[in-house]
């Protein structure tokens, strides 16, 4: 063999691929980067207490939902109650981020958790009193008490996550916060599933069945509080001078004139809301009307639902710190509404499963996405404000419920599935006329075409602990 071959070989091992250990350092290194914020004390806390309640909440709705169409067979019936959750989130919800602001913000949060297991006892015990009969405005009375505790404690449980990481990692803690409900889906919803149909369901009926898996949502709500007492975080209040409600709405009104990015952004998070969350809640009835109403397949659906969000939220921890996150959220948005226009079309159960997780995939990174960049863009003087009127926005999910629950019952679920999907690509469109900066936004910080006022200098990433929290890092 010549020189040249020989220095031909040599060049070839010099180049050669990585070896196994510095494939897994990078493995390791992407990891760590996709949990990076559960590096801080508070956010850990926080986010396992998130996920105890997240669990809570999915395996409620699972069974609320599976019960009330076993009783009543009916997609309007099933509307009502979750309509009965979701309106009080639109009528309450900026009076919980007024008091975001006058409250220690941890009060708030553990107070809601206490609530939340004291009706999910209240409503398990009653339903086992009641046996096989269970009165529909029961669901009634309970969801709309639930949805008021939500909508009272989610705008400040939101609005603390910047106080408990760095603006840097802001868009990682949000999207690994959206992750507890996505992989509460996922986790809770087979878990409800297995306790329902293999171990309740076999020994009593489907009523006294349900009342037992609502004890074992009390459970997860204990653990949550548990969780959420041990946080350091305080919140103090931010209002130093007490001022009325009407006051602190109209603050907001004009904040929000002044701001059309922040408009587009709350319309980016409506719309597709509006209507793509709308459609989620049908499930029990297309699971019905397609696969007989076995509760396992139930189960199968939203667990695949949940997983696609997962990934889609991890997704979104992992790589969202990209230069160009107002057309990353129209892509996500335009193919939520065009998965459900598959989903429409879909027959069979394995194809339901893959539209399914990718529903969930790009819902969950919109989602995300949009919540990081908006609380980056809002001055911490309004954040709690802002976050109401979001979840005020969210509370609007109704109007595009009531439509649906109708045109399901009337002409059918398919009909339903596609117009959702033609409204919110209508929506999303719109929205791109109106604030047409969105589709502008880069990062969301260090962002001149995000500030509200273009002509202030860009907010140094420097940041510190919150005095309240030493130890949070």
């Amino acid at each position: 063999m010549n020189h040249h071959n020989i220095n031909s070989l040599q060049g070839i091992q010099l180049t050669s691929p990585l070896t196994l250990s510095q494939r897994l350092a990078k493995v390791g290194t992407s990891f760590a980067r996709t949990f990076e914020s559960l590096a801080y004390r508070d956010f850990r806390l926080l986010w396992f207490a998130s996920l105890a309640s997240s669990l809570a909440i999915q395996i409620q709705i699972y069974a609320r939902g599976w019960l009330i169409f076993d009783l009543t067979d009916s997609a309007v019936a099933l509307t009502w109650v979750m309509l009965s959750f979701w309106i009080p989130s639109s009528v309450f919800s900026f009076l919980g981020g007024a008091l975001g602001d006058r409250i220690r913000k941890k009060t708030i949060m553990v107070g809601a958790q206490v609530a939340s297991m004291l009706s999910a006892l209240t409503f398990g015990t009653l339903i086992l009193i009641g046996d096989e009969n269970v009165p529909f405005w029961y669901f009634i009375v309970f969801g709309f008490f639930n949805g008021t505790i939500l909508a009272l404690s989610m705008p400040t449980r939101t609005a603390v996550m910047p106080d408990l990481v760095a603006p840097r990692h802001l868009t990682n803690a949000l999207s690994l916060s959206a992750s507890t409900f996505n992989l509460s889906r996922v986790v809770g919803i087979a878990l409800g599933g297995l306790l329902l149909s293999m171990i309740f369901l076999p020994l009593f009926s489907p009523t006294t069945s349900v009342g037992l898996l609502f004890l074992c949502i009390a459970i997860l709500y204990g653990c949550s509080i548990i969780g959420t007492l041990l946080i350091h975080y305080q919140g103090n209040p931010t209002r130093i001078h007490k001022k009325s409600l009407a006051r602190d709405f109209w603050e907001g009104v004009v904040y929000l004139r002044n701001s059309r990015v922040v408009v587009g952004l709350l319309l980016m998070g409506l719309i597709p809301t509006m209507f793509g969350f709308s459609a989620q809640f049908l499930l029990p009835a297309f699971n019905g009307r397609l696969f007989e109403g076995k509760s396992e397949t139930l189960s199968g659906l939203l667990v695949a639902l949940g997983v696609g969000a997962v990934l889609g939220s991890l997704t979104i921890a992992r790589f969202g710190e990209v230069d160009q996150k107002g057309r990353l959220m129209y892509f996500l948005a335009f193919l939520w509404a065009f998965f459900w226009a598959i989903l429409a079309l879909s027959t069979t159960y394995w194809v339901a499963l893959i539209v399914l997780a990718l529903v969930g995939a790009s819902s969950a990174g919109l989602s995300s996405l949009n919540m990081s960049v908006l609380q980056l863009i809002v001055s911490a003087k309004m954040r709690s404000r802002i976050m109401a009127i979001t979840w005020a926005c969210f509370g609007l999910m109704p109007i595009g419920m009531i439509p649906l629950g109708f045109l399901a019952e009337k002409i059918g679920l398919q009909t339903a599935f596609l117009s959702c999907a033609g409204l919110m690509f209508a929506g999303i469109v719109c929205t791109h006329f109106v604030a047409p900066e969105v589709a502008k936004i880069k990062r969301g910080h260090k962002d001149h075409a995000t500030t509200v006022q273009p002509s202030q200098p860009h907010e140094s990433e420097d940041w510190t602990e919150p005095r309240a929290t030493p130890a949070t890092k």
